[in-house]
């Protein structure tokens, strides 16, 4: 009976990393048609948004990210057309977008370029 269920489980996660897999292509597919089919500026762009984890849930799209803003666009235009794309290739009719804050704080700033710390600025 165990096997049986590893087994079972085994199979849906499977599903669950080639829906997953299949999602992230559609949105590669909606970067291409957008940057008309120019793959450096795609690649450059998706890049940017720093996508760490794809998810689907039911009818909704569960994308983290480190840069959401670059996602949602001026005044939302683009997450609605990307919503609107995918809709139009997948079974998901809705997207949700979560912030992945946990990377920024683990990469250290440099203040170096806004603090001079030469000698013209030490006072005793």
């Amino acid at each position: 009976m165990k096997n049986l269920l590893k087994k079972i489980l085994k199979a849906l996660n499977r599903k669950q990393e080639s829906e997953n897999r299949e999602i992230a292509r559609h949105i590669g597919q909606y970067y291409l048609e957008k940057n008309n089919f120019d793959y450096k500026k795609t690649e450059e762009d998706v890049s940017l948004l720093g996508i760490t984890q794809i998810e689907h849930k039911l009818d909704t799209i569960i994308i983290t990210l480190q840069r959401c803003g670059i996602l949602i666009g001026r005044r939302g235009e683009n997450i609605d057309k990307l919503q609107k794309f995918l809709a139009s290739k997948t079974k998901y009719t809705k997207l949700d977008i979560k912030e992945d804050k946990i990377i920024s704080w683990l990469i250290p700033y440099d203040y170096s370029d806004y603090f001079d710390y030469s000698e013209d600025y030490v006072t005793e």
